[in-house]
């Protein structure tokens, strides 16, 4: 198992969508998703997930010989779950590439995945900016029979610095037939609308989610987090735009905006679970075998799922 370093920070590298590319805000990420209310929608989808994507996988032949690539691994929470169930549908053991953009959050998702998996090599990279390299180290020449299941959590997608186009014709142009991706996005549910939507609100948020934002901030701007956080409320805004920024119709993209700076440190695609399904399918590159949300009709925001294929 080899581990890379990228970027020019102690522990990750900090980009316009990074959030925890230092220690500091790390700590604040650990802190949030500790809490089962945060963490639940995502671990919930993911077992109805993998149990979809078993069912596609067999239909491709692709388990037998097949490795994890984790996008934006961060602890490797959701992605724990999703390799302990593809393990058990696996005849041979299974090999795992984890990606992000901080070392420490790195460490703490290899010791969750050595667990069920065979780590062959952490990567401190931005997984939008790298791509290319990354599926050059997942294509190593012994690697040819090898089918890669990509993976893309925690509402990533919604939070993409180039649009949905950009990133998913430049994954697809480096897949061979059926190599495949799990992504999940947050979807619209029956009750949302711009009004109620809790990312309209920042000043509402709990104080964990203020302290993880503040620092994530604090990081992009090099500045101390404890400085960001004392002014958080009058500085941390939301602005919300139609379909500006994403590939997909009806979208709305929810940016949160530091007025001090006028910085947007955060996004939030709002995606219609039907239109998201329909581009994918259209226009991804890549063929759609499932989707779905199993609890859309009960939130305001709910977590859906899709497995697309080469």
């Amino acid at each position: 198992m080899s581990y890379r370093r990228r970027g020019n920070r102690a522990y990750g590298i900090v980009t316009h969508r990074t959030l925890y590319g230092t220690r500091e805000a790390a700590d604040a990420w650990l802190e949030l998703i500790a809490n089962p209310a945060y963490r639940a929608p995502w671990l919930a989808t993911s077992s109805e997930l993998v149990r979809d994507l078993l069912l596609a996988l067999r239909t491709l032949h692709a388990l037998p010989h097949a490795k994890l690539v984790v996008l934006g691994c961060g602890d490797g929470i959701v992605e724990e779950a999703i390799g302990r169930e593809l393990q058990r549908g696996a005849s041979d053991p299974l090999s795992c590439v984890l990606v992000d953009s901080n070392t420490f959050l790195l460490g703490c998702a290899m010791q969750r995945m050595s667990q069920t998996t065979t780590v062959d090599v952490a990567l401190r990279m931005d997984f939008e900016r790298d791509l290319q390299e990354i599926l050059r180290v997942c294509r190593r020449p012994s690697d040819r029979s090898t089918r890669l299941i990509f993976t893309l959590m925690g509402g990533t997608l919604g939070n993409l610095e180039a649009t949905e186009a950009e990133f998913f014709l430049e994954l697809a142009a480096g897949l061979r037939p059926g190599d495949s991706i799990l992504v999940d996005a947050a979807v619209k549910g029956n009750a949302w609308s711009i009004d109620t939507d809790p990312r309209m609100r920042p000043d509402k948020y709990p104080p964990i989610e203020k302290r993880f934002l503040a620092a994530g901030l604090a990081g992009q701007l090099d500045v101390a987090a404890a400085d960001v956080l004392a002014t958080y409320a009058e500085r941390v805004r939301s602005t919300v735009d139609i379909e500006t920024g994403s590939s997909v119709p009806g979208c709305h993209l929810i940016r949160h905006v530091d007025e001090s700076s006028g910085r947007t440190f955060a996004r939030f695609r709002r995606y219609d679970l039907e239109r998201l399904a329909s581009w994918l399918r259209d226009s991804s590159g890549l063929r759609l075998l499932h989707h779905g949300s199993p609890l859309l009709s009960e939130r305001i925001v709910s977590v859906a799922f899709f497995v697309l294929s080469k």
